[in-house]
């Protein structure tokens, strides 16, 4: 089995190598330093340009942002439609096409990148790395 360890530092990245590797044990052989830098993961994110049937550049722009300030409390899908000036229904399909996830896969990897940076570089307590990064428990 081949195994590529590409984004292997962002939780997205380490979900799709466990499922590649087929087992938590053949995952962990991939070495953390040969990873690639966090920034791959911002490259990710980043909107496709002239999505048909997508958001605009600005209005991709204006909810990247809006969910970057925001992830970590309860969101809406109308207050996030709301940003773009979209019914809730045109809005999911439109982010869908433009970022390649719905919304809440997308806050779901913002949280999750949050959460595992926050393990790394502090001394919280994981309940509170939970709270902080949107997740309503440490599970």
């Amino acid at each position: 089995m081949v195994h590529h360890d590409l984004f292997f530092r962002e939780p997205r990245g380490r979900r799709q190598g466990l499922a590649c590797a087929g087992t938590p044990q053949e995952a962990e052989t991939v070495r953390r330093d040969d990873a690639p830098p966090r920034w791959i993961a911002d490259v990710v994110r980043q909107p496709l340009a002239n999505v048909k049937g997508g958001l605009s550049a600005s209005s991709a722009g204006k909810v990247r942002d809006f969910l970057d300030e925001n992830f970590s409390r309860k969101l809406a899908i109308s207050e996030m439609a709301a940003v773009c000036g979209l019914s809730s229904y045109h809005f999911v399909r439109a982010f869908s096409r433009t970022f390649g996830m719905p919304p809440h896969q997308y806050i779901l990897d913002l949280r999750l990148d949050f959460a595992e940076r926050l393990l790394a570089e502090s001394s919280l307590a994981i309940a509170d790395i939970a709270h902080l990064s949107g997740f309503s428990s440490q599970s």
